[in-house]
């Protein structure tokens, strides 16, 4: 299934971050940086990488062992759903299904292409550079996927097209509609991109545009999965939301200017304290 191999290629490929539009030479050398804007740290990135892969390996075996995926034959009612959610949902549409599966892809991709842009038309961004922005971006998305696969799991929502087509059950995750991944990681992928640009380049004029462009494409991931009857608009908000925060979150507490997260290792455990 697409899905699943756009999980495991995300997961396990290399990474890169930087932008969404690709600006012109000159506009990259107006605004070279003149430090590091970004820094991994060995003890903050080993508890995020710890946590993800705990959580991932717990999911892994809760899906296993615990959860039933079976269908018991039971029919759905479209006015058992609330109203908001009832008046856009949808029949099962391979077309859009498949539609969604390119926007999220396409989200994810266009940070490797522009960060070759940052090597190759600008020449303090360094292959350290690189390597950062590819273990904050894989982060970001690993954790994205994580917690929203997790929370599926957990929760195991009927997907709207079953109360169209109950047939949908034995060929897919029918039971999986909160929240929505692809959401998650669409919008996870376009704020880390706006994020690290708007820092790399605060004065560049395509701060607006590579935002704008970024959570174009995020929001139409979320549009094409509501109306493929794979998700909710609930599942897809929340997905906007949890994304959107990964996006910022992981970068963000990687910013050299000032020590944005602390986290020290203690006897009994971890020490996380956060400055805004």
């Amino acid at each position: 299934m697409f899905c699943k191999n756009l999980q495991v290629l995300v997961l396990t490929a290399g990474f890169a971050a930087g932008m969404t539009v690709m600006a012109p030479a000159e506009d990259f050398s107006a605004a070279l940086k003149k430090a590091q804007v970004f820094q991994l740290d060995i003890t903050k990135d080993a508890v995020i990488c710890g946590a993800e892969l705990a959580g991932e390996i717990g999911h892994t075996l809760y899906d296993h062992f615990v959860t039933d995926d079976e269908w018991d034959g039971s029919a759905y009612d479209k006015n058992e759903v609330n109203p908001f959610d009832r008046a856009l949902m949808h029949s099962y549409s391979g077309t859009l299904d498949t539609a969604g599966d390119i926007m999220v892809a396409t989200t994810i991709a266009l940070p490797f292409l522009t960060s070759a842009a940052f090597l190759y038309t600008d020449s303090s961004y360094t292959a350290t550079d690189l390597f950062t922005d590819a273990v904050m971006f894989a982060e970001t998305l690993a954790i994205s996927h994580t917690v929203a696969h997790i929370t599926k799991g957990l929760v195991l929502r009927t997907r709207p097209y079953m109360y169209y087509d109950v047939d949908k059950a034995i060929e897919d995750d029918w039971n999986r509609s909160f929240y929505s991944g692809h959401t998650t990681m669409a919008f996870a992928a376009a704020t880390f991109t706006s994020y690290t640009f708007w820092n790399y380049f605060p004065e560049s004029g395509w701060k607006i545009p590579v935002t704008a462009g970024s959570y174009a494409l995020a929001a139409a991931t979320g549009v094409f999965r509501i109306q493929a009857g794979c998700h909710f608009a609930t599942d897809v908000l929340i997905g906007a939301i949890t994304g959107t925060a990964i996006g910022f979150l992981i970068p963000w507490c990687h910013k050299v200017s000032t020590e944005r997260m602390q986290l020290s290792m203690l006897p009994t455990g971890a020490s996380v304290r956060f400055t805004l």
